[in-house]
This record gives C-alpha cells, structure tokens and sequence, in this order.
C-alpha cells in the first residue's frame, strides 16, 4: 500500500491518531513538549543536542545524544520534557515497508507490544548518516533509492533480520492495522475485519498472528486502551462515555482490558517479574492511568 508523502502543514502532533508518515523523515529544531499520539510506523529517533524526555507505553525513557532509539508508534507515544535547544531527528517507516524487508518476527511482536530498542554502538556514524537520509528520503529518484536501500541495512542491523514477507502478506497485514484504526469505536468481529478488506477472514486471522505475533482482537484491545487512556487524561467525559468512545462494549470492558494493560506495562517494566495483584492490591482507574499513561 503506497503511503502519500506528507506535506508541511501536514506534518504535525497536533492529532491524536493519524495515518502513517510513509516512509520519510524530519529534522527538528524544538521548543515545545509533543502530547501522546499515534501512527502506524516505526518509528527512528537521533538526539543530536538538548534534552528530551520520551514516554512511550506508560515507560518514561531519557534520549541520550547520539543514541538511536526504535519503537513501535502505533502504540500511544509523546515528549514529556524539552529543554532545549534540541536538535532532533525523526525517521518514520510504515509498517509494510518493514514486513517486505523482513526484521526479525520476534522483534517485531517486541516492539508491537511496547519495547523500546536503544544502540549505542554507533553514535558518530548515525550522526553523519540520518541527516543526510532525511534530506534525501524528502526527493526523488537515485538518491531516495539509495538512502532507502541504507535505512533498511540501519534498521535490520539494528533489530535483527528474518525472513521477508511477501508483498500480498504485507499489504494485507498493514489493510487490517488501517481498517481497526477507523473503526475501533464500532462493535467489531474477526468477520467485520475480513468483509471490510475484501479477505477470508481464516486468511486474515492466520497472516495476522502470524506475522505480529498476537490476535486481531487483542491488538484492537490494544488500541481501544491506548484510545480510552488518552481521553482519561485530556478530556472531563465520565468513564462511562470514555468507554463506549473507545469502542468497548460496557464498562465492566473497559476495565478488565485497561487493568490488564497496565499490569502488562507494569511486569515488561519490571523484567517480568510483577507478582499477580490481590483485588485489593490492584490500583486504581485512576491511579494507573496517572502512572502508565501520562
């Protein structure tokens, strides 16, 4: 599925959820702290100076200069803290472009699910080389052939390389991720997902998991949480109303899928090694969106 490139204006974090970047980056001079959004792509940060505070999936993680830092964007993501000046470069790649190069599937169900990778092996280079990428990726012809080719040699480096995707597989994979995303406020089934893209939905459920590594209906939990979250934080609607805006079906939903989330952050966070919460233990709406989601 080809991506149109952004223009100016249309390059903003003014929006909470917004269609892929496509495969193309930008380089910032900052002044201001970026609230959580979405899209989905890969997404490649470089801190060339100043401070930056990113809290990506309820964790809140520094940038260091010269450290490249991979995520999964499709997952709620923002800056906390700027304090400049700050120098930053930004590389966005769709999630199809990434299952044709074909990075390592574990990796993939890692970042997918909230893991952040951070190298630190090869600052100097990476300083000299995704500017330049940047600036190359935003023309045409050779040399946006060349600097794709070179993203793509970064980024398995990076997180490991696998067996690629054919491209029906990429596509079909990326039309699911889409279709969730304008249509996660509805009551949705594994055959609305399939009628709505024109695919056999054992196909489609198939092709999914394996390739992210979990269930149409979990990443859709997925992002209904990250939806609900955000409507906690910047707006006064009553649970009630946050719950059927984010697509569950009750409250009693929509509060199992959120404290399973933000359990879930809790024990990545600690290694895997939360114990399981008593009832009385397990905190609340309130507190865990403060702590997970802010």
């Amino acid at each position: 599925m080809a991506h149109r490139p952004r223009t100016e204006h249309e390059f903003t974090v003014n929006q909470w959820q917004q269609a892929s970047f496509g495969l193309r980056g930008k380089r910032f001079v900052m002044n201001e702290v970026w609230g959580n959004h979405t899209h989905p792509d890969l997404e490649l940060n470089l801190l060339l100076s100043g401070q930056v505070s990113y809290l990506h999936c309820g964790k809140r993680q520094q940038l260091k200069q010269g450290q490249l830092v991979a995520f999964w964007a499709g997952l709620p993501h923002g800056i906390e803290v700027v304090s400049g000046p700050v120098d930053f470069c930004w590389l966005g790649i769709p999630l199809q472009q990434l299952l044709i190069w074909g990075i390592d599937s574990l990796q993939l169900s890692r970042l997918v699910r909230g893991a952040m990778v951070i190298d630190k092996q090869s600052p100097e280079l990476d300083r000299l080389q995704i500017p330049r990428w940047i600036e190359e990726l935003d023309g045409q012809g050779q040399s946006r052939q060349c600097a794709v080719l070179e993203v793509q040699a970064r980024v398995l480096r990076l997180l490991g390389s696998g067996q690629g995707q054919p491209r029906t597989t990429a596509h079909l994979v990326s039309q699911i991720m889409d279709w969730l995303g304008a249509h996660y406020p509805e009551p949705v089934t594994v055959a609305d997902v399939a009628a709505g893209i024109e695919c056999n939905p054992q196909q489609a459920m198939r092709s999914f998991k394996q390739t992210i590594g979990m269930t149409i209906i979990a990443w859709l939990n997925q992002l209904r949480v990250g939806v609900a979250a955000r409507l906690m934080v910047h707006s006064h609607l009553d649970l009630n109303t946050i719950a059927v805006q984010a697509g569950f079906g009750s409250r009693t939903q929509f509060y199992h899928h959120f404290k399973l989330a933000a359990l879930t952050h809790d024990r990545n966070a600690l290694g895997g090694g939360c114990q399981q919460l008593t009832r009385e233990e397990q905190p609340s709406i309130e507190l865990i969106t403060m702590r997970t989601f802010l």
